[in-house]
């Protein structure tokens, strides 16, 4: 069974505890510290910030969360189980696996861009050298990403969508990896231009390279 399908049962029972007050208050501060992540940096996330944003005092957050490590971790849980429950619904009844590789390339590039935080948090160096914590679910984060990856190309390969000489391993990793290198030059540009310009050449020389 594919990833994304065994985390349908992770999610409902996720959406299960976002019915209790505290789990609805949580996920309000993470999107609002996503929000000032996005707008502002991560160097100006403080909790004064957060607090103004959601409309509480200091002390309301810190009923949940009890320092911004720990709130970040929640961040990147919780940004892990929005970003399968949507390409979940998106990929819908899409059975062919190249354009599920497609559908997850468009996916992505909308979901960061809604979310311009994520590249702050994901390629942050001295987060991660900050918080082992931290850094261990932004792997774990990737990893599972690469997984739904591999699991496509597999079945592609199995029903002949791609070439027999395709090295499974080696096309998932570079797939993250021009996602990732998109990303990071259009954070470099202070998000000066839309992500998906790049959607349409990256996907015509991967399509080259799967044969």
């Amino acid at each position: 069974m594919p990833p994304w399908k065994r985390t349908r049962f992770l999610l409902r029972d996720c959406r299960m505890m976002a019915k209790t007050g505290a789990v609805s208050r949580k996920q309000q501060i993470a999107r609002a510290a996503m929000e000032i992540i996005s707008e502002e940096g991560l160097h100006n996330l403080v909790m004064v910030k957060i607090a103004k944003r959601v409309g509480v005092t200091d002390a309301a957050i810190y009923k949940h969360f009890r320092s911004k490590d720990e709130m970040l971790l929640y961040m990147i849980e919780d940004l892990e189980k929005s970003m399968i429950e949507r390409f979940v619904a998106h990929i819908g009844n899409v059975t062919d696996p190249i354009d599920q590789l497609y559908t997850l390339l468009s996916f992505q590039f909308e979901f960061i861009e809604e979310n311009k935080g994520i590249p702050r948090i994901i390629f942050s160096e001295s987060l991660q050298q900050q918080n082992k914590e931290i850094k261990v679910k932004i792997a774990n984060l990737l990893t599972n990403f690469l997984k739904i990856i591999k699991d496509i190309l597999v079945d592609a390969k199995k029903r002949g969508r791609v070439s027999d000489e395709v090295d499974v391993e080696a096309a998932a990793s570079i797939f993250v990896g021009m996602i990732q290198s998109s990303v990071v030059f259009w954070a470099l540009s202070d998000f000066s231009y839309s992500l998906r310009v790049r959607q349409a050449p990256l996907w015509r020389e991967y399509l080259r390279l799967i044969g």
